[in-house]
C-alpha cells in the first residue's frame, strides 16, 4: 500500500473490509440505469466513505481512485442520459413550435382575407340603393357583414390562443430540464 494504513495491534486494518465493500458496491452501481435510486445510493456510499475516511484516514490511493472513478462513471452516464433526453424533448418542442407557427400564419392569412371581404361588403353596402330591390340586397349584405364579423372574432380568439400556447412551448423549450 502506498499510504500508511491504520492497523490494529495484530497488523490488520479493521475498516479495510468495509472500505473494500464500499468500493465494490460503487463499482457495481457505476453501471446502473436506475438513475434516481443510484444517485441516492451513491450519496449514502459517499457519506459513509467520508465518515470512514475521517475516522481512519490514510487508505490506499488505489481504493480512493477506484471509488471516485466509479462515482464519476455513474454521474457521467446519468448526465449523458438526461442530456440526450433533453435534446429529444427540445426537438419535439421545436416541431410543435413549427406546427404552431404554420397554423398562426394560416390564421393571419384568413384574417387578412376576411378583413378585405369586410371592406368590400362595406363598399357594396354604401353603393346599394336604399329603395325597392336594394333593400333586400342591403339586408343580405348586412347579414353577411355580421356573420363575417363573428367569424373574424372567432379567428382572432383562435390566434390569441395559439400565440399563448406558442409562448408556453417556447418557455418549456428554453427551460428544458
Amino acid at each position: 500500500m502506498i499510504a500508511s494504513d491504520p492497523v490494529d495491534s495484530v497488523g490488520h486494518d479493521p475498516l479495510r473490509p468495509e472500505v473494500v465493500g464500499l468500493v465494490e458496491r460503487a463499482e457495481a452501481l457505476a453501471w446502473s440505469t436506475e438513475w434516481r435510486k443510484g444517485a441516492k445510493e451513491f450519496r449514502q456510499l459517499r457519506e459513509r466513505w467520508e465518515f470512514l475516511e475521517h475516522t481512519a484516514p490514510g487508505w490506499s490511493r488505489e481504493l480512493t481512485s477506484r471509488f471516485r472513478a466509479a462515482q464519476q462513471t455513474f454521474m457521467d452516464r446519468r448526465a449523458d442520459y438526461f442530456n440526450r433526453g433533453n435534446i429529444r424533448k427540445g426537438a419535439g418542442l421545436m416541431e410543435q413550435l413549427e406546427g404552431k407557427r404554420v397554423e398562426i400564419e394560416r390564421l393571419k392569412e384568413d384574417l387578412n382575407g376576411y378583413h378585405t371581404a369586410l371592406k368590400d361588403f362595406g363598399v357594396r353596402l354604401a353603393s346599394t340603393p336604399t329603395d325597392g330591390h336594394g333593400q333586400s340586397i342591403r339586408a343580405f349584405i348586412g347579414e353577411s357583414i355580421t356573420t363575417l364579423q363573428a367569424e373574424i372574432q372567432r379567428k382572432e380568439r383562435d390566434l390569441a390562443k395559439l400565440e399563448r400556447s406558442t409562448a408556453e412551448i417556447s418557455a418549456r423549450y428554453y427551460c428544458v430540464e
